[in-house]
């Protein structure tokens, strides 16, 4: 019925569209509103040229005076023109400016050769949401640039207008897959909630052999079924295994890989299901459970962080003084990132490339990115550090990734982001993710070339951005596809250092979602996690947080309710409010097996310095004390990782080095005042160095930074 409606209604609203007149509204660009940026406007063209100067850069666009749009309206479109493109376009659909009634564009494209490239973004969501321009009113956008300097752009043609037909299908087809998705995470919910009277208990993983345990009710004709990765239980119609269930407390032991849609899957990747079969179709009887225990293939000792200090970014140091703050400011933990879209290849690339098969496949590692990869792990497991890997992909268009092993690991709806989500949707994508891992995970948990930690990609809970698995990914539909993604890695990883911990990776909302649908809450993500580890299982999972302050340097004044509070519910985790990220590990409820805490890496944070003023960098500074008082006091936080070493040109129009840019003509690579703090922390003079920044941040004592 839902579906028929819709369809209803788009030929209702496609009929309306072509009977109406006023296909198009203009924009009226305030050039004198230009913010954080230089504005030109050219009148014989129409166009606008925009240079931008600095973070945040901006102009206003207004309706009409006096306009009233008309429903059908529902597109908002321009033409630009860009040599490098422009990330992090946002729109704010004014005159009341929040992020509630904004739309964050992950990136304008580049253009080429002077041509002109047109934008489109439908806003029939945003507008009915806000009514915005539904009535006579003070209606206008903002629309900013990035947080990029130095970037040019021109721009002309800024309409609101009617959408056309092949928008409409577009929109249609969008619907439907959308609606789906929807669909699938409420059943995936409805599962996971459910009680049943039938339990698989216990699942072992041997080299040779996986043994199931379990028990039914006896009242029913019971199979045991097995379910792949890139299978959904509650959609299937088939299995790629079942077998019969004889007794009521059974034990059903089958060979440990089996040839699948053309590969040899070694089934430590199922999950094991009781369903009760009635003739051709089945009901499930059972929640899945994955693998309980594993056979290592190897076990080296238990390694913890020799204190809480880390940073990540110090491996790609352009400079000596790289391997000079390892000695010097001695972090128990440093961070390094393997992208699987440029570490490994389909075909030998170098004739030093390393050959390797998994599943019946062949694949290659690249021979300098693994050369690169072991000095770097090497050098920091000879200073005793712990070491932290992203594991991620990134967009196949840059020119350090093989768009050929890309259409393999990338997700099939992946359409672009800063990283893309991995493949798993497939038996072919599957193969290769998991054989990717599985190379790493051998390599890298030797002595004297451990891995210890694996962050699984990247603040996914924005996931257009830094996980990117499509326009439609609804919270639910998202989170079971990263959950799987998770026990991928961990069953593969773990075979080889079980103690290794598997990190889910969250940028600082916490409790709150965008309006699009783009950006979840990292604490409904982690509740829907754990629900999945309780029924289908517990592995040995935790945190990747990256708490970074919600706006100016001075955070400890400006992170302000209602955006940051103290309790579970806050919209943000920043620095200021670390306690609410504490109480969630330190929760019971949330224990590994109910027994042990979770880890916690708080593994990639830092303070902007602005714009290097004097001002500003001691704000740095003190924030990097007042930040690393709070994580080092907070028995849930195990590792707090600053990023970055030095002033990166590409963060955003951020400066959160703890020294300045090597671009930098006045100091290059000159230390900041954080760096120094940094150095001190976790040290005899930690106090003494901390001390004058107490007056900075307006307090008596560094008990006063604790909520209480």
């Amino acid at each position: 019925m839902r579906h028929i409606l819709k369809h209803i209604l788009l030929v209702a609203l496609a009929t309306f569209l072509t009977a109406n007149a006023h296909a198009q509204v203009s924009l009226n660009v305030k050039h004198e509103s230009a913010r954080f940026c230089s504005a030109q406007y050219h009148t014989e063209s129409g166009v606008t040229s925009i240079i931008t100067q600095g973070r945040d850069p901006q102009i206003i666009a207004c309706l009409p005076h006096g306009a009233v749009l008309d429903p059908a309206l529902s597109v908002l479109s321009f033409e630009y023109q860009s040599d490098t493109g422009i990330s992090e376009f946002q729109i704010f659909f004014a005159p009341e400016l929040n992020e509630k009634n904004s739309v964050r564009i992950y990136e304008l494209k580049p253009t080429h050769d002077h041509s002109w490239s047109t934008f489109s973004l439908p806003i029939a969501d945003i507008r009915q949401r806000i009514s915005w321009g539904d009535i006579n009113g003070n209606w206008y956008l903002r629309l900013d640039w990035g947080n990029d300097p130095d970037k040019r752009i021109s721009f002309r043609n800024l309409i609101v207008r009617q959408p056309t037909k092949a928008e409409i299908a577009s929109k249609a087809r969008s619907d439907a897959d959308l609606h789906y998705k929807e669909m699938l995470g409420d059943n995936i919910t409805a599962y996971l909630n459910s009680s049943y009277s039938c339990r698989v208990t216990d699942v072992k993983v041997s080299d040779f052999h996986i043994t199931i345990s379990g028990t039914t009710d006896g009242s029913g004709n019971y199979r045991l079924a097995e379910v792949l990765p890139y299978q959904n239980l509650t959609e299937l119609k088939q299995f790629a295994f079942t077998g019969p269930i004889t007794e009521r407390n059974f034990t059903v032991q089958v060979k440990r890989n089996a040839r699948y849609d053309g590969f040899n899957y070694d089934r430590l990747l199922s999950k094991w299901v009781i369903i009760r079969q009635s003739g051709t179709s089945h009901d499930i009887a059972s929640h899945a459970r994955y693998a309980s225990t594993i056979t290592p293939k190897a076990n080296p000792p238990e390694h913890k962080p020799f204190n809480k200090k880390g940073m990540l970014g110090i491996g790609t140091w352009p400079d000596k003084d790289g391997i000079i703050d390892i000695d010097t400011i001695h972090c128990g933990t440093l961070g390094i990132g393997i992208t699987l879209n440029s570490f490994f290849h389909l075909t030998r690339i170098n004739p030093d490339d390393i050959e390797f098969s998994y599943g019946g496949k062949t694949y290659f590692a690249d021979a300098n990115q693994v050369k690169n990869t072991d000095n770097m792990v090497s050098n920091y497991n000879q200073h005793g550090c712990h070491v932290l890997c992203y594991v991620r992909c990134y967009p196949p268009n840059l020119n350090w990734t093989d768009s050929v092993v890309s259409r393999v690991l990338l997700h099939p709806q992946c359409n672009g982001g800063y990283q893309c989500a991995m493949n798993i949707a497939t038996p072919e994508g599957l193969n290769a993710v998991a054989a990717c891992l599985n190379f790493i995970g051998d390599r890298y948990s030797k002595p004297g070339r451990r891995i210890h930690v694996w962050a699984t990609q990247n603040e996914v809970n924005a996931n257009i951005m830094w996980c990117n698995l499509g326009d439609n990914a609804p919270e639910m539909y998202f989170t079971d596809y990263y959950t799987r993604l998770m026990r991928v890695m961990a069953y593969t990883l773990q075979q080889y250092d079980p103690n290794a911990a598997i990190l889910a990776v969250f940028e600082h909302n916490w409790a709150r979602t965008s309006s699009n649908g783009s950006q979840y809450p990292a604490r409904n993500m982690l509740s829907n996690i754990l629900l999945s580890s309780a029924t289908e299982g517990d592995f040995w999972w935790g945190v990747g947080a990256h708490p970074y302050p919600d706006n100016q340097p001075d955070f400890w004044a400006k992170d302000l309710p209602p955006v940051v509070t103290f309790d579970q519910s806050s919209p943000k985790v920043t620095f200021k409010n670390l306690e609410v990220l504490n109480d969630w590990a330190l929760d019971a409820r949330h224990f590994f097996k109910n027994t042990t805490k979770r880890p916690v890496f708080l593994c990639e944070n830092g303070i902007s310095s602005m714009d290097n003023s004097e001002r500003n960098l001691t704000l740095q500074a003190a924030g990097a004390a007042y930040a690393w008082k709070k994580a080092n006091a907070l028995p849930g936080i195990d590792s707090f990782m600053w990023y970055s070493p030095f002033d990166y040109s590409t963060d955003f129009g951020l400066l959160l080095g703890l020294r300045y840019s090597g671009n930098d003509k006045a100091h290059p690579y000159h230390r900041k005042p954080a760096w120094f703090v940094w150095q001190a922390a976790d040290t005899p003079r930690e106090d003494e160095v901390f001390a004058p920044y107490l007056k900075v941040i307006g307090i008596d004592s560094w008990d006063q930074i604790f909520h209480r």
